[in-house]
């Protein structure tokens, strides 16, 4: 089965890489509507297998983001 998934990634021109939180390889015609924020501002896609665990993460790194100082923020 994932050989038909590598094969419609490699055809439709979509990436064919690792899950960040399983590992297995994954290609972005699978990609679903969750990303793992990776920064307040940016994320990575995540296997369809993995979204509710990336929603638990994002849950927990927003709270801690609103709590920490802003480090891109300059003060003068």
């Amino acid at each position: 089965m994932r050989l038909w998934h590598w094969l419609r990634a490699r055809l439709g021109g979509y990436f064919w890489e690792p899950c960040p939180i399983c590992g297995k390889n994954f290609g972005g015609h699978e990609w679903g509507d969750t990303s793992l924020a990776t920064t307040p501002h940016s994320g990575v896609g995540v296997c369809p297998k993995c979204i509710p665990e990336a929603k638990r993460r994002n849950e927990e790194n927003w709270k801690r983001w609103r709590t920490e100082p802003k480090w891109w923020v300059t003060y003068k």
